[in-house]
């Protein structure tokens, strides 16, 4: 019988996938292998001849035969959250859509709250994204500085480092001021809808880039940064998503934001840590016991990484930064756009083109916020403190001297008020008044 991997409808359902093929092809197989091959009707049948004898059912209950097995597979797993299960119930769906042989709509089907991991809450405040720059390399430093004034994820990182390599290194260089980087969409409007962004070389990103670009050995005007610690500029490949990924997890781990999750020891049951080292030119991983001393090899361990979640991660950067965009008092639809979001879906607030100034303006008041490593707008200086007690006691002084006056004018009423040839009766009303 012909593999999964062979199968002429998974080829053609992975010629019409993107960079995520990988991820939805392992949905399919664990489905395909824990559930198609042991189901008395599809035990014997390759994946191509399922889809086949799918698009062939008719009546009631039969149409929906795929689509309830996936649902019952999916919703028994107690080790997942809602999202996860949504994608991976997608994700099985995918390739009957691709060819042609769509699993009917359930609409009346929700997954089981009380076998759903609650969701994980970003952690990424302000103080630990400080700690994480500081403690990073100059090229760390350099490109998650530009990530956060630009508010680019991983994958427009990725971009920037080689197609824009040039231009920001001689707009560093020269102190040109603002920058704009033309970005090719985000997710559904990739290729489709380009949006643009920015920064200034006179902020912490600037800054940042110019002192990396002092230590490298030559001008990176082909690649930003490369995955090589050393050398920069010289050599290495560009970096990729998961580069920036690992590095930024490193980083909170080394700051303490973070507790690396580990396997326990296969002896004890004690906690482990994470060991790395260089044997005969490569990296070898192993989890030393903390109780027994046991070093075990990260190959004879089994244990899935795939369900844990840290609640950091570079993307958290984005959020961040939009948050502090909001405090700032600027224009939030401005950062919208800077981050690749839809701003208006009947497009007709175009500001972006026919006003980039305005743009601008709207950085420019954003900007003491984004600059977190040399400006905290939102702390008051101890100078500021003292000129506003001295306005303050100013201000008291003055309505002491407005009241000192108030009353020598009510003594010299009340002197004329003596001196007029009035009863009695008429002078008490005229005090009261």
């Amino acid at each position: 019988m012909v593999s999964l991997e062979e199968d002429q409808c998974v080829k053609n359902w992975k010629s019409r996938i993107g960079p995520s093929f990988p991820i939805m092809f392992r949905h399919l197989k664990r489905f395909y292998a824990d559930v198609l091959t042991k189901h008395h009707i599809f035990k014997d049948m390759t994946f191509e001849q399922i889809v086949n004898w799918h698009s062939k059912t008719t009546g009631r209950e039969d149409p929906y035969l795929i689509k309830k097995l996936a649902q019952e597979y999916i919703d028994a797993m107690p080790d997942m959250r809602l999202s996860s299960k949504i994608a991976f119930l997608s994700h099985i769906s995918s390739p009957f859509l691709h060819n042609h042989a769509p699993l009917p709509l359930d609409r009346s089907f929700h997954f089981d709250s009380r076998k759903v991991k609650p969701p994980v809450d970003g952690k990424l405040k302000v103080n630990s994204f400080k700690q994480i720059l500081h403690t990073c390399n100059v090229q760390d430093r350099a490109m998650l500085t530009l990530m956060a004034a630009t508010f680019m994820g991983c994958g427009e990182m990725v971009h920037v480092n080689t197609q824009y390599a040039k231009q920001i290194f001689e707009g560093v260089t020269r102190d040109v001021g603002w920058i704009k980087l033309v970005l090719p969409g985000r997710k559904q409007t990739r290729n489709k809808k380009n949006f643009y962004t920015l920064f200034n070389t006179r902020s912490d990103a600037g800054t940042a880039l110019s002192q990396y670009f002092d230590q490298c050995a030559k001008p990176p005007t082909d690649v930003l940064f490369r995955n090589t610690p050393k050398k920069w500029g010289l050599k290495g490949n560009p970096v990729t998503e998961k580069n920036i990924r690992r590095r930024f997890h490193k980083r909170s781990v080394d700051v303490g934001l973070i507790r690396e999750v580990t396997p326990k020891c296969r002896s004890c049951g004690a906690p482990t840590l994470r060991k790395r080292k260089q044997k005969d030119g490569k990296r070898k991983v192993s989890y030393l016991c903390k109780e027994c001393g046991k070093n075990t090899r990260a190959s004879e361990v089994n244990f899935d990484f795939r369900g844990v979640r840290y609640g950091v991660n570079p993307h958290e950067i984005r959020d961040l930064m939009r948050s502090r965009w909001q405090v700032s008092g600027a224009d939030p639809l401005v950062a919208e756009f800077l981050m690749g979001h839809e701003v208006d879906k009947n497009a007709y607030v175009k500001f972006m083109d026919y006003e980039p100034n305005y743009v601008v303006q709207e950085y420019r008041k954003a900007l003491p916020w984004l600059n977190v490593l040399s400006e905290e707008p939102d702390k008051i200086s101890r100078d500021e403190i003292g000129s506003r007690l001295d306005e303050r006691d100013a201000e008291i002084d003055a309505l002491r001297s407005e009241l000192a006056e108030m009353k020598r004018r009510q003594g010299e009423v009340m002197v004329l008020l003596d001196r007029l040839p009035l009863n009695k009766e008429m002078q008490k009303a005229l005090r009261k008044k």
